[in-house]
């Protein structure tokens, strides 16, 4: 099943409804516009976002590596179509006396493959901008190695491979240009986006034989396996599985990107939640498996982590619903596999025992504190701690104004109906392992209590 699509290399007068493509992995992500635009005698694809480009996951965080590539030859480039896919972006350009082709692939390691097709010599010249994704670009702060197929670029201890084949001049630059970004962070005004400006790196110029092939990669042995999708899969199952986050040694299927890219447990749980079915049928149970109990192994204090945030990795435990979620979604997965899977309902069994165990002793005083077992049977949580969680002005969205100055949002006072919801069928799913472990039943005097409520 062909999965490819032909584009007009067109800006929409609109910029934000000019078409971009986006390619990822696990490992990493490489974004830019359909649209060419001119650079130094040459052609690049547009990036209308500062984020776009090639970015890498270096541990835990997400990098902004490269910003692009500008390509050049014989005559002047007219831009001719693209063609996309899951799996490449290819850019046609006509040239005097033929044509010039750039392919874009990820491999399966997330380096950016380059593949450059033409009966003229091109040359090259990238634009890198190293930096964490949410830091401010440092131009200056690169340096240059040259080596026999290209040269390293360095910056902030993260050393970028930019290799090829075909590499027959290379001029050293260590300049630096600015870029405007028209959409900026996506923020909109009154007169449109609030666009960014800038400054980016360039190390170097190539001159290049085609056909060739350009390797990007954080290693000096660049991987050139091709990531690839069966060709029976549809396209929604392409999108499906191009999703998904290395964290600590695990496949995640965390959908961000951008500057949203990290692991977001209770979303990833909702994820799970209406695509198991599919993913099964993908050959990914041993993976959903592996997410429930690498997630449950990081509980803290009865809660299971929100998110992993952007710098540094560690977890935030901001959320009551993660955990009732992790619940659902390992009955969930319990339905579809089967309830034979004794250590995983051993495991959830004594995870939830303490849980209840810390929502019977919380401290209804403590700011942003975890979930508190009222006699009631229900949980009262943090105003905020559920997907209801926008703080606009100081205030919790879901709250009254009136309420200002009235209560203390910040501590676990809430009885929220989607918490107590989830919390309930929690309990449910625990009733059901019990039976299928053949255990006594433990949790059927609190469902009760909290059912009647």
């Amino acid at each position: 099943m062909t999965n490819d699509i032909e584009l007009l290399p067109e800006e929409d007068p609109e910029a934000y409804k000019t078409l971009h493509i986006i390619l990822k992995s696990p490992s990493s992500s490489f974004s830019q516009s359909v649209y060419s635009v001119p650079f130094n005698g040459k052609l690049i694809p547009n990036r209308d976002y500062p984020y776009e480009g090639l970015s890498m996951m270096i541990g835990s965080e997400n990098w902004h590596i490269l910003d692009g590539v500008a390509l050049g030859s014989k005559g002047d480039l007219i831009p001719e179509k693209v063609i996309a896919s899951h799996e490449r972006i290819l850019y046609l350009y006509r040239m005097m006396g033929g044509w010039l082709e750039a392919e874009y692939r990820l491999s399966e390691r997330g380096d950016l493959v380059i593949d450059l097709r033409s009966e003229e010599r091109i040359t090259m010249e990238p634009l890198f901008d190293i930096r964490h994704m949410y830091d401010r670009s440092r131009p200056h702060d690169h340096h240059v190695i040259t080596l026999d197929r290209g040269f390293i670029t360095e910056k902030d201890g993260v050393e970028v491979f930019f290799l090829s084949d075909g590499l027959i001049g290379f001029e050293e630059k260590n300049d630096t240009t600015g870029w405007y970004y028209k959409l900026g962070s996506g923020d909109l005004w009154e007169g449109g986006f609030l666009g960014e400006e800038r400054e980016l790196f360039i190390p170097a110029v190539l001159e290049l034989e085609p056909p060739c092939r350009v390797l990007i990669s954080r290693d000096e042995n660049p991987d050139v396996k091709l990531r690839v999708f069966d060709r029976g899969l549809t396209p929604e199952d392409r999108s499906l599985l191009s999703f998904g986050i290395f964290w600590d040694g695990v496949l995640h299927f965390a959908a961000g990107d951008f500057w949203f890219r990290t692991v977001w447990f209770r979303d990833e749980f909702e994820g799970l939640l209406w695509n198991m079915e599919r993913l099964i049928e993908l050959g990914k149970m041993d993976n959903i498996r592996e997410i429930i109990f690498h997630t449950f192994s990081h509980m803290k204090e009865g809660r299971l982590p929100n998110r992993v945030r952007e710098y540094g990795g560690e977890l935030d435990f901001n959320a009551s619903d993660t955990l009732l979620l992790g619940y659902l979604v390992s009955e969930r997965f319990l339905d579809l596999a089967g309830w034979k899977d004794y250590e995983l309902m051993s495991m959830l069994l004594e995870k939830a025992c303490e849980s209840i165990s810390f929502f019977m002793d919380a401290d209804p005083d403590l700011v942003g504190g975890g979930p508190l077992l009222h006699p009631s049977g229900l949980l009262a949580v943090v105003s905020y701690h559920s997907w209801i969680d926008s703080i606009i002005d100081g205030w919790p969205s879901r709250l009254p104004d009136e309420w200002r100055g009235r209560c203390e949002f910040n501590k676990p006072r809430f009885f929220l109906p989607e918490i107590n919801a989830q919390w309930i069928r929690m309990l449910l799913s625990c009733m059901r392992m019990t039976e299928a472990l053949g255990e006594d039943n433990n949790f059927e005097g609190l469902f009760e209590r909290a059912k009647r409520s």
